[in-house]
């Protein structure tokens, strides 16, 4: 790629313009019995940073199958455009002698919910199952990385890139309970399982887990 000929950006300048066009819709069906269901989606484009269109998408769906009880599901996605400072445009770095270009794409993720819920005067609970993926996270490189290119003889590093796709999962235990007017139980239980994947060339895949147990009683005098 001739890098050269590409256009000056904003990380090079003191000013710039970004501009961001959006439409949302959003609709409830309920015409089933104890069944709502909305669904919705974001329409964008942006001139600027990234010159990309994005469609949005979200669902949700409530079941109240008992009195107390509920079934809940959501699907959500997202968006989240990188700062100029990564502008997918190479920049000479100012007092080095090495050029620099950032990652070309959003980062983006998607999630569901699965939650299944108890509602009472003197008690409510709920299990919540999610998983959610973000793709294309950026990872600041500098000169540390791999020379990708020359512009004007000097060598062409990444200044940031995509590092990983980063996928989770886990599950929510929640309850309250009033024991009298004044005495008040919460507590919550939660295991996460995070991993990610080895995109860049000298990274490496890894996982982990996250256990969280808290308790509490509130006493109102």
């Amino acid at each position: 790629t001739d890098y050269s000929t590409w256009d000056v950006n904003f990380a090079t300048h003191d000013s710039g313009i970004d501009k961001n066009y959006a439409i949302f819709s959003e609709g409830t069906y309920s015409g089933i019995e104890k069944l709502n269901l909305t669904a919705g989606a974001r329409w964008e484009k942006n001139n600027g940073r990234t010159q990309t269109e994005n469609v949005l998408p979200r669902f949700a769906a409530i079941y109240n199958f008992q009195p107390e009880w509920f079934l809940k599901y959501a699907y959500n996605t997202g968006v989240v455009r990188f700062g100029a400072r990564f502008t997918t445009q190479p920049e000479l770095v100012p007092g080095s002698n090495f050029y620099r270009v950032n990652q070309a794409t959003p980062q983006k993720s998607n999630s569901h919910d699965l939650q299944l819920s108890y509602r009472s005067d003197t008690t409510s609970g709920a299990i919540t199952l999610y998983q959610q993926q973000v793709t294309s996270i950026p990872a600041y490189v500098g000169a540390n990385g791999p020379v990708i290119g020359q512009i004007n003889g000097l060598p062409l590093y990444y200044g940031s890139t995509e590092f990983a796709t980063f996928d989770t999962y886990g599950v929510e235990l929640e309850m309250k309970h009033a024991l009298s007017d004044r005495l008040k139980l919460n507590g919550n239980a939660s295991y996460q399982h995070a991993s990610w994947d080895n995109r860049y060339p000298f990274g490496t895949a890894g996982n982990f887990d996250i256990v969280t147990n808290t308790f509490l009683a509130a006493y109102s005098l």
